[in-house]
Parts: C-alpha cells; structure tokens; sequence
C-alpha cells in the first residue's frame, strides 16, 4: 500500500443517509434545474441536495407542482410516489440519471388481475351488490385516517369543510343538477369503505349515490347575521361525523342571501384532498355556468385515472424489487 485513497474502490454514498445539516450546492446538471424548481415552488432562496422536500414546506399539493414541472422542464415524467419516496434533491436526480427500468407490466397485469378476481369474491359479500359498480383495497393513507376517525369521532380532524362566495348567480335546482352530474362522473364521490373484511379494509364503488344537498334561504337577515348563522351551522356540522359505511362522504348546502350566496362543501378528508377538492370545484363552476347560460351539461373526455389507478400503482411498487430490496 501506498497510503493513497483507491476512490474506486470507495462506495457510492448514500444520499438518504447524509445529515439534514450538512449544506452541499446543487452542482449536475440534473440537481441544478431541480433546485430551481423547489426555489420557485417552496418559495426559498437557497437547497441542498441533501434537504428533505417536506421539511422544506413541501406538501401534497405542492408535490403535484413538482412532478408537473419536472415533466415541462426536464421532459421526464415522474409519479407522486417518487417524490414521496426521494425527498431530495440528490436522491431524485440519481433516479431521473440512472438508467431508467420500464415499467413491469407483467407485474401490474398481475395485480389488476387478482383485484378482479377478489372483486368476484368481495362483492358476494355485500345485499346490494347490483348496486356496486367496483371494489379494491383502501390505500394505507385511507386506513390512517378513517381510523383515527373512527377512535376520536368527535374531534373532527379529518372532517373537511370548505365555504366559497357564489359570484354568478345560481338557483338551487340548477346547483343541484350540476352535483349530481359531478357524482356521475367521479366514481371517489360514490365510494364508501367497509371494514369488516378479514384481511384489509376496501373501498367500495356504488353505480348511484345519494346526492346530500339543501338550500337554506336567508333574505331577510342582514350579513352579520348571516355570517352568525353560517359559523353556528359549522360547527354543528362538525358534530355529525360521516358514517364511512355509506356513499356519499360528503354533503353540499347553498345559503341563498340577499344579495348574495354562499357555497358550502363537506367532504372526509380519505376521498378528497386540497388538489381535488380545487379541481372539484372549478368543475363545479363551469357546469354551473353551462347549464344556466347554455341549457346544457358541458362535454368532458373521459377521466384518464382514478383512485383504483393510485391502489393498482401502488401495490406494483410494493411489490416491486427497489421496492422491496430498500427494506431488507
């Protein structure tokens, strides 16, 4: 021996072992551009590529940002899982440099095989099973949260509720035609979970759901007072947790002023997230707007995923060898 270091020989380092603290500027090409990215995004003025995205502020909505950006400026395509599983810059653009593996669509095949044959199995289970347009495991995320629902019912934690100003003005008949056209087409606002499945928990697709809407009209009463009404009505809603056995998860009620109407929307937070809840509403609006300046439901091409397209995805990662070989 020399007493010289062979580099060689040395192992590539593990990014996910590096300490938090230890700063390290961006320098590939790959790590630079992302770092532009999580600057504009998070909103920050310098990242390591050893910085975790979360603790950084990251969410799960500023995620979805990420894989979107990512695609426009990096043309690579990644899914949610990934930034969730690589939560830093160095350890994403090993993945995005690394020559990437396709897909194992025998893999997937396999798994969107047995989910159709316990779908035969599952659906035997059920008295209204003509009713049921689809069954499939609950993600673990969704487990979480309807059992800590479950376990605290009256704490409300995952009890969504949002209230939205009306500009354009609506009546309550056209509102509720356009919820009901929101229901056809989103098979998660038709879901309901049942848990007494000896094994997991599923989530259960109904082909109809009941749409819970009421209008509640307030002429006469000055905005003060409305405002009064409406956080009293909050608060009571909040003490009527939804029975997760039963499709819908969530409930409308449009408060019709005098001069002015409001919107508000109820959900569980394991059918609905911020971006979904966003993305509802804007749909919401434009049926809203077809139907009353148009007499019509307006066109949409077919949904290009669903939440059975996340389960499916997720139990090929699962399954997976990097999936499976990061944990041995």
């Amino acid at each position: 021996s020399n007493g010289k270091i062979n580099r060689k020989a040395l192992p590539e380092p593990d990014l996910g072992m590096q300490s938090s603290q230890q700063f390290v500027e961006p320098f590939t090409p790959t790590q630079i551009k992302l770092a532009q990215i999580w600057k504009e995004i998070l909103n920050i003025n310098k990242v390591s590529i050893y910085d975790n995205f979360f603790e950084l502020g990251g969410d799960s909505i500023k995620v979805i940002r990420v894989v979107g950006k990512i695609k426009k400026e990096l043309n690579v395509e990644l899914k949610v899982f990934d930034i969730y599983s690589r939560n830093t810059i160095g350890e994403i653009a090993n993945f995005i440099d690394a020559p990437l593996l396709l897909p194992d669509t025998l893999l997937k095949q396999t798994v969107v095989d047995e989910l159709n044959m316990q779908r035969l199995e599952w659906i035997q289970t059920f008295k209204d099973a003509e009713n049921i347009e689809d069954i499939y495991p609950m993600s673990d995320i969704q487990s979480g949260m309807i059992y800590a629902s479950m376990m605290n019912p009256l704490d409300a934690v995952y009890h969504d509720q949002m209230l939205y100003l009306v500009k354009n003005e609506v009546d309550e008949i056209t509102f509720e035609r356009a919820l009901k056209e929101l229901s056809k087409r989103h098979p998660i606002l038709r879901t309901a979970f049942n848990l007494n499945n000896k094994q997991e928990g599923l989530a259960v697709v109904f082909k109809e759901a009941e749409v819970v809407f009421n209008a509640i009209h307030l002429p006469a009463l000055t905005r003060d007072e409305v405002k009064v009404l409406i956080e009293n009505y909050v608060e009571n809603e909040r003490r009527n947790p939804f029975d997760f056995s039963k499709a819908p998860l969530w409930r409308g009620t449009l408060f019709i002023c005098n001069g002015f109407t409001c919107f508000m929307l109820q959900c569980h937070h394991a059918i609905l997230d911020g971006w979904s809840v966003a993305s509802l509403v804007t749909e919401l609006n434009n049926i809203c707007h077809s139907i009353s300046n148009f007499k019509r439901i307006p066109e949409y091409s077919p949904l290009k995923a669903s939440y059975k397209d996340f389960i499916i995805e997720n139990l090929v990662q699962k399954r997976g060898d990097n999936h499976s070989g990061f944990w041995r």
